[in-house]
């Protein structure tokens, strides 16, 4: 979907909510998990690894203004290429609807916060 028809989508649906006085949580990251890793053919071995970052990450206080789908998808890329399930840049942020300079920039983020050691190609 466009970038404009996603921003027009998700005006409505806040300006509904607002109108409608419907309180939302904010998403948690975790949620996103089994889904994109099926979505992806990840293993279960790469979600909980991907769950385990996310995890630490909270507790490092680090997912403050950060969208829980591009956090999904670094920590589900970054897990991936841990256990050896090579994934592209291009593959993940296709299949989860973020870009690939916002996967860059939060896997630069989480590999210098997390001190996840992995070779980016």
């Amino acid at each position: 979907m466009p970038f404009r028809s996603r921003w027009r989508s998700l005006s409505a649906r806040l300006r509904s909510q607002r109108e409608l006085e419907i309180k939302l949580d904010p998403s948690d990251p975790i949620d996103y998990v089994p889904r994109f890793a099926s979505m992806l053919g990840l293993t279960a071995k790469v979600q909980t690894k991907a769950a385990t970052y996310i995890e630490t990450a909270k507790k490092k206080e680090m997912l403050s203004g950060l969208s829980p789908i591009s956090v999904a998808a670094t920590t589900l890329y970054l897990a991936a290429l841990k256990e050896g399930e090579r994934k592209t840049q291009k593959e993940v942020a296709d299949t989860t609807g973020i870009t690939e300079a916002t996967l860059r920039s939060r896997c630069k983020d989480f590999m210098r916060d997390l001190q996840i050691a992995v070779k980016i190609r």
